[in-house]
């Protein structure tokens, strides 16, 4: 017995083929949240250094992912050219701050710059 009569209906596109429209906003948003666990995870790295859980290697790498990562925003930030209103405006000082605070943070371990 034949379950379907004639020729299978014809495959769905799946949701990941579909065209994504992604405003600017949104990008920036999310380079700013990728920016942030970028951050967030040279934290850890960086309290794991402290307590000798981990070496030089693993410092210099988080400070590399950091400056990918804000270097990619940054990019976001200029190609978007909107006006941030003042959450974003806040986010944006916050994340420079944790930026700088990091190269500083890195300046004072003994490790060699990548």
């Amino acid at each position: 017995m034949r379950l379907f009569s004639g020729s299978p209906p014809a495959p769905r596109p799946s949701p990941g083929t579909a065209a994504v429209v992604t405003l600017p906003l949104e990008r920036l948003d999310r380079a700013a949240d990728t920016l942030a666990l970028a951050l967030a995870a040279f934290d850890l790295r960086a309290r794991l250094f402290a307590t000798r859980q981990m070496r030089c290697p693993e410092l210099a790498r988080g400070l590399v992912l950091v400056e990918e990562r804000w270097t990619s925003y940054n990019a976001v930030r200029k190609e978007s050219a909107v006006a941030l209103d003042s959450a974003r405006t806040a986010r944006d000082q916050a994340l420079y701050a944790d930026a700088d605070a990091v190269e500083r943070r890195f300046e004072r371990s003994v490790c060699p710059r990548p």
